[in-house]
């Protein structure tokens, strides 16, 4: 489910910004944490049980730590290991993550009924990442070679093929037994990172889209219902500064297709951290220039920023079947707070995106519902581009309206808020002239005169649908070299010979998207790894 060392790493991410009933304001949690120590929680599981990590920073050492029914205790370190730390944790309670040994080797652990089982390695450590319910665990280990993505099952641990053979990380597994993680790029300076899904041990690459300026870097966190959450890393260019700046992309891949998750501010950082069987992903966003982390969930529809106290910020580390979304509390980066969120204890409002034009008048319509059932006579708050609109109730349908004129010379798309109480907030875009395009290419490798097949997929950002019967180019060096049509998926490929002439080498690879009279034209970009 979590990224490698993923308790660690959240502790580098907090410290440093890379990369119903009438609601009320509905504040997360508070969950306890030892003193003096950085606690940061990783997983939690449908039954509530929450595992992460208390690390003393003055020495950087970790105890592995469990959250049952609001109460804290550490999980056994094994013996002769300096530290321990927890990433994940099924419905069955067996826990997983690492910790280091006396020898200075990280070595990942199971802990079952709280007792900790390191397991087995190439002799050169590893860790373990994720858990599912059949027990089947996913991480690395380390070879003489290369850092290589691993499989305990049965008590046996298998070392499972990269792409391209130079190793890689699995840092996810779900119930059907689909393992996802990276594998490492080839031929590539820079170290790039290729999104990978392991079915019955063979790898294949998952979509992805860089822009131009992309710099070899991503993240794949957790697998669940044939949802991926992850992120990319992009470089924003400035007035006047055609460096930029580099800025985090929250992403999620669901069954082969890709999917940008919107920013409520338009632009900004944000990561998709977890993701649940139901294709709910938690994560945070910010808005420009590095402002605060808004912890943040996305349904297929599109993000909820999650209720927090004003002046705070906090990120969403993982969501379970149930409601429950866990995550860390960081306005103080120094000593961060685990935090808890009900979802089921707050009505969701249902919001669609809007497509109009300038002067336009739009009817902003939004449902309120709770365990199933229409909520009526609820005030409704409404916000466009950050400042509040009016509020409206909602009637016997529990459907709260109100109309909105865009304005006549718009800044863009319209950012529409819809909240209860200072509850959860729904955000929504009101699209103005075309909407935002995403297209995403999938990362090929191929030998000299051998055939490949080269696969894209196309979608409405804003909307979050499909883009079906589009006719998509394939680039190679600036020359098209075939096109294709999308499927109802949005899906589409095509056969490309490599030449023989071709050399060993990494080549840019695009997919091209001209624009219609809805969406806007856009270029998906990746790699073709051309080997021996």
């Amino acid at each position: 489910m979590k990224k490698t060392v993923l308790s660690l790493a959240l502790a580098a991410a907090i410290g440093h910004q890379l990369l119903p009933a009438v609601a009320t304001a509905q504040t997360p949690q508070v969950l306890p944490k030892y003193d003096g120590l950085y606690s940061i929680v990783a997983d939690i599981n449908n039954s509530g049980l929450i595992v992460g990590g208390a690390i003393d920073l003055t020495n950087g050492n970790s105890i592995a730590v469990q959250w049952n029914n609001g109460t804290i205790s550490t999980l056994t370190t094994p013996t002769a290991f300096t530290w321990s730390s927890a990433t994940a944790v099924n419905d069955k309670g067996m826990i997983v993550g690492g910790g280091c040994s006396e020898s200075g080797d990280i070595q990942p652990i199971e802990w079952i009924n709280g007792l900790p089982i390191p397991l087995e390695t190439k002799g050169l450590g590893g860790y373990a990442c994720d858990i599912n319910n059949a027990g089947d665990i996913v991480g690395y280990v380390n070879t003489e070679q290369f850092t290589a993505p691993a499989l305990w099952r049965n008590g046996q641990m298998i070392i499972m093929p990269s792409l391209y053979e130079a190793g890689g990380i699995a840092t996810g597994i779900d119930d059907q037994g689909r393992i996802v993680g990276t594998s490492q790029g080839v031929n590539d300076a820079l170290g790039s990172q290729v999104p990978t899904q392991w079915l019955n041990n063979l790898p294949t690459a998952l979509p992805l889209t860089f822009g131009q300026d992309y710099i070899g870097v991503l993240g794949v966190n957790r697998t669940g219902g044939g949802g991926t959450s992850g992120y990319v890393i992009e470089r924003k260019a400035l007035d006047g500064d055609p460096l930029g700046y580099l800025i985090t992309v929250a992403v999620g891949w669901q069954d082969g297709e890709f999917r940008e998750l919107q920013n409520p501010a338009g632009s900004g950082n944000s990561v998709a951290y977890g993701v649940n069987a139901s294709g709910l992903y938690a994560g945070y966003t910010t808005a420009p220039e590095n402002g605060p982390r808004i912890p943040t969930i996305w349904d297929k529809e599109g993000p909820t920023t999650l209720p927090l106290d004003p002046d705070r910020e906090a990120i969403a580390v993982a969501v379970n079947d149930n409601g429950l979304v866990v995550g860390i509390d960081t306005t103080d980066r120094r000593n961060p707070t685990p935090v808890l969120w009900r979802l089921n204890n707050t009505p969701t409002i249902e919001l669609a995106n809007i497509q109009a034009t300038p002067s336009q008048t739009v009817t902003l319509q939004a449902r309120i519902i709770q365990n199933g059932r229409s909520v009526p006579n609820q005030t409704l708050n409404f916000q466009v581009n950050g400042k509040s609109l009016a509020s409206a109730k909602s009637d016997a349908s529990g459907v709260a309206k109100l109309a909105y004129k865009v304005p006549s010379s718009p800044k863009g798309n319209q950012v529409v808020t819809a909240s209860l109480g200072g509850g959860k907030s729904v955000v929504r875009s009101i699209v103005v002239g075309k909407s935002d395009t995403v297209a995403a290419i999938t990362p090929a490798r191929a030998k000299k005169n051998q055939a490949v097949t080269l696969k894209a997929t196309l979608r409405a950002k804003e909307a979050n649908i499909p883009l079906a019967n589009r006719k998509l180019k394939f680039v190679i060096r600036g020359k098209t070299v075939g096109s294709a049509t999308t499927s109802s998926r949005g899906i589409t490929s095509m056969t490309y010979q490599v030449p023989a002439t071709t050399p060993v080498t990494t080549i840019p690879i695009e997919v091209r998207y001209p624009g219609d009279t809805q969406n806007s034209a856009v270029v998906g970009r990746a790699s073709l790894s051309v080997i021996r």
